[in-house]
């Protein structure tokens, strides 16, 4: 005689109870249930294999249901077990319980279940009122867990507070060790003289002092790395550190500390090693950004044909370099002395770019004309605006525009633009249109040697017209 006993886990379903609704699981009811902490496993087991019962460890805090009328189906739907007797003929126990095949860790709790109103009715569900008491009681039985995320984010809280906590200790023990700098014994530095740096010992520092004569910018720096990899930090007279640099921009392992300093006032820079325990040997200088320029833009006429030699005029308290360029050929260098001498073919801008020591740079510009002779003129303007002509005519009109160019050699070139629009094909001295609307345009013309002028015409359709309020009076009719 075959007897199926359901086993189904009790805790899951009690804590959704007061929350699903009926026909969600399906159970089937139980006579009795009984609830075993895990301590008294051991004094129960005799009794279970007698009942046939089967035993399963809950995933909620180890805690285990036994229900003296439920039988868990075997997964691969084999036969169930009958009379103690086992089909793969292993040792049983003498109610049909394989001591091979009984393991808690391989039984699975089985959720596929569905609550029904009958269940509810037969007592296998506590009642949604009795939900929290039922709760409460199994608060008691089952041990509480940490959930996989309350472990996982433990676990990441405890890995990012450790390293800000020897972060910390690190940061305030080198700032209690640099307040035990004995300033006093710094070395004097004066601007544009270079002092070496030797470094021999691990965490050994040079310090040097530096009394400004007067307000400004100045550039604390490393240079001629022998060995090492230079930082610098600086201190204002307190001893309080105001900046540190290791690697300054295209000055590869170097340190510059560009910082403005006042008057009077004592600075103090320390020289290190960034290895810490690596010897190191450079030289550091202290030197004032200062670079002016006594005029920035300047305008030469030449004659056809002859030389002309242009300079950069520029002071600093360091060292100076150029570079020349002209027009828009920015990346073509002419030269880099401060003087360049050329012989002009056209008419141009040369440009002088001018840097210190500092890494500042100031241009200068300069504008440099072909004397030709040369002027252009709107035919038919007035003598004292030879420049620009305007005119008057009626819708329809068709108007000649003229433009008359003189110069010692001539050769010239005409573009003509409506309103700054390039008119393509329109390179004449003439250009003929038609006064539809009102207009405006310019004439472009240019002499052999690249001088440049530009005429204006101006263009305005007579018709008469006019507009009033209705009702206004006479003499005001706007």
């Amino acid at each position: 005689m075959k007897r199926r006993r359901w086993l189904a886990m009790a805790m899951a379903v009690v804590m959704t109870a007061s929350s699903i609704p009926a026909g969600t699981f399906t159970a089937f009811a139980a006579e009795e249930e009984v609830w075993l902490d895990s301590a008294d496993i051991d004094q129960q087991e005799e009794a279970i294999v007698e009942d046939n019962i089967l035993a399963e460890e809950a995933s909620y805090g180890g805690d285990l249901l036994f229900a003296e009328d439920l039988l868990l189906e075997d997964e691969t739907d084999s036969d169930f077990f009958e009379e103690g007797i086992l089909q793969d003929d292993s040792a049983v126990f003498e109610d049909g319980f394989s001591e091979d095949n009984f393991d808690e860790e391989d039984i699975e709790p089985e959720f596929d279940m569905e609550i029904t109103d009958d269940v509810l009715e037969d007592g296998f569900l506590p009642e949604a009122e009795d939900a929290e008491e039922t709760i409460d009681e199994l608060d008691g039985m089952v041990e509480e867990e940490t959930s996989p995320e309350e472990e996982e984010a433990s676990v990441e809280d405890d890995i990012i507070a450790e390293p800000e906590e020897d972060i910390g200790d690190l940061e305030e023990a080198a700032a209690v060790d640099r307040m035990a700098l004995d300033f006093s014994a710094a070395q004097v530095l004066q601007i544009g003289v270079p002092v070496a740096v030797e470094i021999s010992e691990p965490g050994e520092r040079i310090l040097f002092s530096f009394t400004p004569e007067e307000d400004g910018t100045y550039v604390f720096r490393s240079s001629d790395i022998e060995s090492g990899d230079p930082m610098g930090y600086l201190y204002d007279g307190d001893g309080n550190e105001l900046i540190e640099v290791d690697d300054y921009g295209l000055q590869g392992m170097n340190f510059w500390i560009i910082y403005d300093l006042e008057e009077g006032e004592t600075y103090y820079l320390e020289a290190s090693e960034n290895g810490e325990d690596d010897p190191a040997s450079y030289m550091v200088s202290v030197i004032k950004r200062d670079l002016t320029l006594p005029e920035s833009s300047y305008s030469f006429s030449v004659s056809p044909g002859e030389t002309l030699t242009l300079t950069a005029v520029a002071t600093a308290s360091t060292n100076l370099t150029y570079r020349w360029y002209r027009d828009s050929y920015y990346f073509e260098t002419f030269s880099t002395e401060a003087e360049i001498t050329i012989t002009p073919e056209k008419s141009s801008y040369w440009f002088c770019e001018v840097s210190d020591e500092t890494g500042d740079s100031l241009t200068i510009s300069y504008d440099v004309k072909i004397d030709n002779a040369f002027d252009a003129r709107a035919a038919g303007a007035d003598e004292d605006n030879p420049h620009f002509l305007s005119q008057t005519v009626a819708p329809g009109t068709e108007v000649i525009l003229q433009v008359e160019a003189e110069a010692a050699n001539g050769g010239f070139t005409y573009q003509w633009y409506d309103n700054w629009n390039l008119m393509d094909g329109e390179e004449n001295a003439s250009l003929t249109v038609t006064a539809d609307v009102n207009g405006y345009y310019i004439c472009r013309v240019e002499d052999a040697y690249g001088n440049i002028r530009e005429v204006y015409f101006d263009i305005y359709i007579e018709n008469e017209f006019d507009a009033w309020a209705v009702g206004a009076d006479e003499e005001d009719p706007d």
